[in-house]
């Protein structure tokens, strides 16, 4: 089966979890025995980031251009506030076709069924052929204060152009699929697969040797290590909260932070100053992905504290490096859970936060428990491993479809 791998709207600039995730699914995909071709699509601007999948016996990559598309796409973006009209014109339905018809029949000739790893852009090739889309999150649903107007239009449409034409969904948690069904009467129990996210355990395990993370960037012999980009829904400010809460009671934990600045990043710095917390809270910004690593594997604690997401990679990422984990009480937190042993609080309490930070900090039996424990449980999420669920999906959809 040759199964077609639609990445043309992956962003090389962009640094995050379904960056982590579609390469880890393509490096799980990679070690996969099954005779399978994949055939990655991209585009002039990321094409650079698959080279290294050319040299793989049943890999290649098809470079698409789609400059017209992107000139419509402009446009789009351009149009006044007010044009929720659009959503009456079947979706963009017209527009696709006419821009990218003659992409997705060539697309099309030249694999038996597409996975997408993301929701699309509401101006996105979609082919005949049977098409699995992984949604990672429906966020402008729950938290719609973090969006713009535009931006949540633009969500709308494309997450109805998705459902719409999903053969199949991949929900990362169970918490994830019961949100989709709820909110896309389009889409039934039988249309929504669970298959969770990976990480690459070995990776994350292997220490890189005479590297000292702590002398690259000065920081102190214990901290806490929060790799999230500064979204809103990422609820750094609790975990700053929770550090002001010891401050006052003379109790310092260090903070270490990386990830790219974005909406309401700088009401984050001005609490930092506003409450003296500048000689223990390091923000490192962007960092390369070993430097990411070795934070890793050298923190005291993995902390995230995010109000919604489908699935946190950095959990197991920590888990693999040997790092207990504090984690926001979400529903899929919740789930990862009955796997890994993680120290969960309520999103909102920093009290709550702070005081199981002080129960904790100093726990080192606690913290041996935990990490024996969960570097055996991440065995099962190692990507190798989750590709092969993946490819159980992909061939039984295709199956089906062959059948009717």
């Amino acid at each position: 089966m040759k199964i077609g791998f639609n990445c043309l709207a992956t962003s090389p600039a962009y640094r995050g979890g379904v960056n982590s995730f579609t390469f880890g699914l393509l490096d799980g995909l990679a070690q996969s025995r099954r005779p399978h071709k994949f055939v990655i699509f991209a585009s002039p601007q990321n094409r650079h980031l698959f080279v290294s999948y050319l040299n793989l016996p049943n890999f290649s990559v098809v470079e698409i251009n789609q400059n017209r598309t992107q000139s419509i796409k402009g446009i789009f973006h351009k149009l006044p506030r007010p044009f929720h009209f659009l959503r009456r014109f079947a979706r963009l339905k017209s527009l696709n076709d006419a821009m990218n018809g003659n992409v997705a029949e060539s697309m099309d000739a030249q694999v038996d069924m597409f996975y997408v790893p993301y929701c699309p852009p509401p101006v996105f090739p979609f082919p005949r052929k049977p098409t699995v889309y992984s949604i990672h999150d429906i966020q402008h649903v729950h938290y719609p204060e973090f969006f713009t107007q535009e931006q949540k239009l633009e969500r709308k449409v494309g997450f109805a152009n998705c459902t719409d034409h999903a053969a199949l969904i991949q929900a990362s948690s169970e918490q994830m699929r019961d949100d989709f069904l709820a909110n896309f009467p389009v889409l039934t129990p039988e249309k929504v697969v669970v298959i969770q996210e990976g990480v690459k355990v070995e990776t994350f395990r292997r220490h890189q040797s005479g590297f000292d993370i702590r002398g690259k960037y000065q920081l102190p012999g214990d901290f806490l290590y929060f790799p999230a980009q500064l979204w809103y829904h990422k609820n750094h400010i609790t975990v700053l909260k929770a550090l002001a809460s010891l401050k006052d009671k003379g109790i310092s934990i260090p903070l270490v932070m990386s990830g790219a600045r974005y909406e309401g990043s700088e009401n984050l710095f001005e609490f930092i100053e506003q409450q003296g917390l500048g000689d223990r809270v390091f923000y490192l910004g962007l960092v390369p992905f070993e430097d990411v690593i070795a934070l890793q594997q050298t923190a005291k604690f993995l902390i995230t504290a995010v109000l919604y997401e489908s699935s946190s990679i950095p959990i197991l990422e920590a888990a693999a490096a040997g790092t207990p984990v504090i984690a926001s009480e979400t529903p899929a937190n919740q789930e990862r859970a009955r796997d890994l042993q993680l120290n969960l609080f309520p999103p909102k309490d920093h009290i709550a936060l702070a005081d199981l930070l002080e129960k904790i900090w100093s726990d080192q039996p606690l913290v041996s428990r935990q990490v024996e424990h969960n570097s055996r449980a991440i065995e099962r999420f190692d990507w190798p491993r989750i590709a092969e669920d993946y490819l159980d999906a992909f061939e039984g959809l295709v199956a089906g479809r062959r059948q009717r």
